[in-house]
């Protein structure tokens, strides 16, 4: 069963953003969706990742300590609408509301 998280920043610079972007997909092995310059959506197939310890994860990465944010779990199937380019979409297609 796959879990799904928004994570979102108040204040990261573009430096901290590409950081975080980097380490969920290439050291945690997420799918990411990062489309927005200041939010993630996070799917992983693991039951030991909830919304607290991935945004102590994010607090714990080098130069982080000063962002703000949240990270909120997303149960269940949900519903999306937005305008944005077709590979946000197929991304949200192929990944966000399976089970």
């Amino acid at each position: 069963m796959n879990r799904k998280f928004i994570l979102m920043t108040a204040n990261a610079t573009k430096e901290q953003r590409d950081y975080i972007t980097t380490f969920f997909t290439h050291h945690v092995t997420f799918n990411v969706w990062h489309w927005i310059d200041d939010v993630w959506i996070l799917v992983h197939s693991k039951d030991f990742y909830d919304a607290k310890n991935i945004w102590q994860l994010v607090r714990n990465l080098p130069g982080m300590a000063d962002v703000t944010g949240v990270c909120f779990e997303v149960h269940g199937t949900s519903e999306y609408y937005g305008t944005h380019s077709p590979a946000c979409w197929e991304w949200l297609r192929d990944n966000w509301n399976l089970p």
